[in-house]
């Protein structure tokens, strides 16, 4: 685990939610990545299966052999949610807040925090992998209106 992250997992980070899972060594190698920029899921060695959330055992073949493999950091929001009080302190300054769920795959879904105006958040519109501080301290992914090339 990197040193910012493990910073962040035994508080020294002030004023971020802590990630829950960010020791569990099926969340670490992705909140790892994520604070380097990038977007792991899990990949069964057996058979090609990929899943997110990761799960102890493949739901295709049971198998317990994974890789961890990048994938788009590009989607299509399928659903989100819009919160107008604060569930952590971080968060007091940042309502109302926006969190989607983005596919990245078929078949993958990653949720995260909006970073763009509330208002750009629509069902099947294009989002994109941020990395915002949040994010380089491993807390989760945050998506944005892809920015125009």
């Amino acid at each position: 685990m990197n040193q910012e992250l493990t910073a962040t997992v035994k508080g020294e980070v002030a004023n971020l939610p802590l990630p829950l899972n960010a020791e569990d060594p099926l969340f670490a190698p992705y909140l790892s990545a994520l604070a380097n920029g990038e977007l792991l899921i899990r990949q069964c060695a057996a058979c090609d299966t990929q899943q997110w959330p990761p799960r102890p055992f493949c739901r295709n073949c049971q198998s317990s052999d994974f890789i961890w493999v990048q994938v788009l950091q590009t989607g299509t929001i399928a659903s989100f949610s819009i919160a107008y009080r604060a569930f952590h302190p971080g968060y007091l300054d940042r309502l109302p807040a926006g969190t989607v769920l983005v596919d990245v795959e078929p078949g993958i879904r990653i949720a995260g925090r909006w970073t763009g105006k509330l208002d750009e958040i629509k069902i099947g519109a294009r989002a994109e992998l941020v990395v915002d501080e949040w994010a380089k301290h491993g807390v989760s992914a945050a998506w944005a209106p892809p920015q125009a090339k």
